[in-house]
């Protein structure tokens, strides 16, 4: 049995040819092809879910040449068929690089938003509560993204108008998004860092007080203390009071 995976995986990947493989196991190789066009359709469903928004952004014609592409560069190897669209990612940037599908810089980073969604969707990391000694933590499954183009609005946008694009591919817009997991809900999060933010997160990566950050923005320790707060609320940073 082991040795029938094997060979239905080098099919798979192309090594081996289907009719030669019916032919040898004495099976139709109607069969065999049936099994092909099922495991495509299994990885098309992947890359659908997983990259739902660009997904949509194709004709449907090019997307289905773009899956089948994929598909012959990345044949299926995980039994998880969710990680088996982790490689699309690359491949989008390769397409990119070859000038392949009409694929642009703003596709690009848009397949590196949707599956750092799915990363800290799947993730195991366990969020803990800080001890009330440690302070402000960053929650353990934040990612921090920078785009040239504004990828976190344009997805919210898009989901807001339940998955109908109207808005157009947007024009270059440095923005940078946060993708972490909810420490209470567990739900994924994504969201669109403001000055705000932004400010906390470097006040928190720099191991300032509160004191100290509001000299050096020119601001009340109150403030600072609200914007804290406003972040562990959102459920990126994390103290002691968080769970």
């Amino acid at each position: 049995m082991k040795d029938q995976a094997t060979l239905l995986h080098h099919m798979l990947r192309g090594d081996l040819d289907a009719d030669a493989l019916a032919l040898a196991w004495n099976v139709p190789k109607e069969r065999l092809y049936f099994y092909i066009e099922a495991v495509k359709g299994h990885i098309r469903e992947a890359v659908e879910k997983n990259y739902d928004v660009s997904s949509v952004l194709f004709p449907s014609d090019t997307f289905t040449s773009l899956v089948n592409e994929f598909y012959r560069r990345y044949p299926a190897e995980h039994y998880e068929l969710n990680r088996c669209a982790s490689a699309y990612r690359a491949f989008i940037d390769a397409m990119y690089t070859q000038n392949r599908f009409g694929i642009s810089n703003f596709i690009c980073e848009l397949t590196q938003l949707e599956w750092a969604e799915w990363e800290v969707y799947a993730t195991r990391e366990e969020i803990r509560q800080p001890k009330p000694d440690q302070g402000f933590v960053f929650n353990p499954t934040l990612q921090t993204l920078m785009f040239s183009y504004p990828v976190g609005t344009f997805v919210r946008a898009w989901r807001h108008n339940d998955g109908v694009n109207t808005l157009g591919e947007p024009q270059p817009s440095d923005e940078t998004v946060f993708v972490f997991r909810h420490p209470i809900s567990l739900h994924a999060c994504t969201m669109v860092a403001s000055p705000r933010m932004l400010f906390v997160l470097k006040m928190v990566h720099d191991v300032m007080t509160p004191g100290d950050a509001a000299r050096c923005a020119n601001i009340s320790t109150k403030t600072v203390l609200d914007l804290l707060q406003e972040a562990v609320d959102d459920g990126w940073l994390l103290c002691s009071d968080t769970f």
